[in-house]
């Protein structure tokens, strides 16, 4: 399609979601952010649902994706003759679809600073009345037009607080500067959360083991615990468990009751660091749904922490995609990064062959190279990182061959007959 017809199309598309939206009126609770957003959306939503009837987005975070998820309209990849049948469904549902709820939960993701990839056109879409910036990182550079630097993602991202009516709540991580020097802007009550400052609330501590992850924080001048039994989570999801304290907060909730729901309902997503029986009896952390200098990195810390003198540690690192003028800066720190928390290094793709300069690192191309290597490689009690960017990388394949249960792969990213054929693309080019 031409641009033309894509913004009469997206024109439309807007206008049913609106629409639909009148019917209930909700609060709606924006959040966005280069890394957790989808995790911090399923969480809040989840802690929520307990006190209010709600709506969040599933899957689609784009300028067709949340209008999809606001129509129920299933986010699946169309051919030119679905477009025009989508919009048929949006006009149907607007007239027959009455679902009822009171606050609406939508991740919102930007990969431009230009029409229609970046955050105005979503908040043309919505009006949020909560606002989160997760953080900011290194992520689809390539694609702003302004400098190649984070302060104009950071720009970028932060529109999402300045659209904030004065009742609303702005949410803003304290330790990423590129935000904090924008808060001036924003009309909204601010409340903050940091893993190392002050902050409305703070981390004071984290612990991790292949059995829980504790969170000691905080918050209101009381100190409280967050235990995750089974689950893998960063210091830097801190994140998300404080932005759900203080929506919860904000919206008359008690905070023990909301660290229950936490405990109960924080979800690893697939390929976010869920835990996976490996073989030779191993232990993988699969996070293979894509990647960027700071997840990555905060990834491999965690790896490093797990290690116990029983253990081997393996980090394979695929390449990080869309970095434009800083896909070389990244992936060079990236390496140091991963020399000094792993005991054995793949990588996967051009970008880290190219710039992974040790002899300690087994460089691969292509995904389906390094798996024979790599099983005959694998040990009893490894413990293996798998982490790369999703575009034309797809490390859940690798993830696949090395799963001592197979049934497992259900558990996996990307399980959809269109990225069952890009797999396939890739296993007849290795």
């Amino acid at each position: 399609m031409n641009k033309k017809i894509i913004s009469i199309y997206l024109t439309i598309l807007k206008y049913l979601a609106k629409a639909q939206l009148v019917k209930n009126k909700p609060i709606i609770i924006g959040i966005t952010g280069s890394a957790g957003k989808s995790s911090c959306t399923r969480l809040v939503a989840n802690v929520l649902q307990h006190d209010f009837k709600i709506k969040f987005t599933k899957k689609g975070n784009s300028e067709t994706g949340i209008p999809f998820e606001i129509l129920n309209i299933p986010v699946k990849n169309y051919s030119s003759l679905d477009w025009l049948i989508i919009l048929l469904k949006g006009f149907f549902q607007v007239i027959f679809n009455w679902e009822e709820y009171s606050i609406l939960v939508v991740e919102m993701g930007i990969d431009s600073d230009q029409y229609p990839k970046d955050m105005a056109t979503l908040l043309d879409i919505l009006s949020p009345d909560i606002g989160v910036v997760l953080n900011t990182n290194n992520v689809h550079l390539e694609h702003f037009k302004g400098p190649k630097e984070i302060q104009t993602v950071a720009n970028e991202k932060s529109k999402l607080l300045f659209s904030l009516p004065k009742n609303g709540l702005a949410i803003i991580n304290q330790d990423q500067k590129e935000i904090v020097k924008l808060v001036d802007k924003v009309k909204a009550v601010k409340k903050t959360f940091s893993i190392k400052d002050n902050a409305d609330i703070k981390l004071l501590d984290h612990s991790v083991t292949l059995d829980r992850t504790i969170f000691k924080f905080n918050f209101e001048k009381k100190d409280f615990t967050v235990t995750l039994k089974k689950k893998l989570a960063f210091k830097e999801s801190f994140g998300t468990i404080a932005t759900t304290i203080l929506i919860g907060n904000f919206l008359k909730l008690n905070t023990k009751t909301i660290i229950k729901h936490i405990e109960e309902d924080f979800e690893v997503l697939p390929g976010r660091g869920i835990i996976l029986e490996g073989i030779h009896g191993s232990t993988i952390i699969d996070s293979s749904y894509n990647s960027s200098l700071e997840p990555t990195s905060a990834s491999l810390r965690l790896l490093s922490q797990l290690k116990e003198r029983k253990n081997r540690t393996i980090a394979i690192l695929g390449d990080m995609r869309e970095l434009g003028a800083k896909a070389q800066s990244d992936h060079i720190s990236l390496e140091k990064i991963a020399l000094d928390n792993a005991d054995v290094i793949y990588s996967v793709g051009p970008l880290t062959s190219k710039y992974f300069k040790s002899k300690k690192v087994k460089k691969y191309l292509n995904p389906y190279s390094l798996i024979d290597d790599l099983k005959v490689d694998i040990k009893k009690n490894d413990i293996i990182l798998v982490k790369g960017s999703q575009n034309t990388i797809l490390l859940e394949s690798v993830v696949r061959e090395i799963l001592n249960n197979k049934n497992d792969k259900n558990k996996l990213c990307r399980q959809s007959p269109y990225w069952d054929k890009q797999r396939e693309i890739l296993k007849k080019q290795a």
